[in-house]
């Protein structure tokens, strides 16, 4: 049946607890190995290479590339900030998530190994789609801010010293806030279900807008926009308030430097670890109840259900 939007998050936290052990070792098997790697190289080459280049005078230019390239792939080594490495391994993840709460939400039973080997021919297809989903993420954001800018000092020319202050506050805010929400905007109608639609319809990057467009359409633009709009910041916002807040109380405890990188790395992973299947979770069952909503999807899989008992029965008798 169909649901509105806030009971999409609940059962997604629902059947997240409902199906813990399934759902988590399919994290535990993709991010667990990723996520030691990010810390030892992080510990072993960032961190050490970052302090010997803060000591320098005039530290070596090739020096500093490598370690612009290492941040920007595996993260910032002050702050345990996740490069690119930290935000594309659960994307992948999801592929399979997805898989298993599609097998959840029909009535099968998922399988660790099966959800994986039928991600696999799905990969490099969803990456290629995640990476068309980057840039029109920050494009538009980009354009919206510069757009907004422009505005700004226009609207500047004409005020005096006191209303400028004050118009430049509020015009901070939204210059921070306005071009993020158009960008969701954008995601929300396009690119909001690119895992489902690739994992469980099988359709090609270029299609997926299409597609995408077709299930959101217009009535349920605002409500998909609203999902986009918190979704991201409510799973992601969470994982860097609890990751500064483990950062500075190891930081206080001042402990040796192997039992705090072993401690921040059990203690990050764990919370990436339950965090990670959450929005996978939720934008599979809002694909779902999309479709239901426009292609009558769960009248037909009861039907094929039914036609699939009858079958069986008549072969027993």
């Amino acid at each position: 049946m169909p649901q509105t939007l806030a009971g999409v998050f609940d059962e997604a936290f629902d059947l997240y607890k409902r199906n813990f052990i399934v759902l988590a070792t399919i994290v535990a098997v993709g991010l667990i190995p990723s996520d030691i790697l990010l810390h030892t190289v992080v510990a072993l080459w960032l961190r050490p290479l970052d302090a010997h280049l803060s000591g320098l005078s005039n530290p070596p230019a090739e020096s500093l590339v490598m370690l612009r390239i290492g941040q920007l792939f595996f993260g910032e080594p002050r702050y345990n900030i996740s490069g690119l490495l930290g935000y594309i391994i659960p994307l992948l993840l999801s592929a399979p998530i997805s898989i298993a709460i599609s097998d959840i939400y029909i009535g099968r039973t998922p399988t660790v190994k099966e959800c994986y080997k039928r991600s696999r021919p799905y990969l490099l297809n969803m990456i290629g789609g995640y990476c068309l989903l980057a840039l029109v993420f920050i494009g538009v954001i980009s354009v919206s801010a510069v757009i907004l800018m422009f505005a700004a000092a226009a609207i500047a020319g004409a005020l005096s010293a006191v209303g400028l202050q004050i118009l430049g506050i509020v015009l901070a805010v939204i210059i921070m806030v306005l071009p993020y929400f158009v960008g969701c905007g954008v995601i929300a109608k396009n690119f909001l279900f690119m895992t489902p639609l690739t994992v469980l319809e099988g359709l090609p990057a270029s299609y997926v807008s299409f597609r995408n467009n077709q299930l959101v359409g217009k009535k349920r633009f605002w409500r998909t926009w609203t999902a986009a709009s918190f979704l991201l910041p409510m799973v992601i916002g969470l994982q860097s308030l609890i990751g500064g807040s483990i950062d500075s109380s190891l930081s206080a405890l001042h402990l040796p430097s192997i039992v705090e990188f072993v401690v921040n790395a059990v203690l990050s992973t764990g919370t990436r670890f339950f965090l990670a299947p959450y929005w996978i979770i939720l934008l599979t069952l809002l694909y779902y109840d999309y479709r239901v909503r426009r292609e009558g999807f769960d009248v037909r899989v009861l039907s094929l259900g039914a036609d699939e008992a009858a079958t069986e029965k008549g072969e027993a008798i």
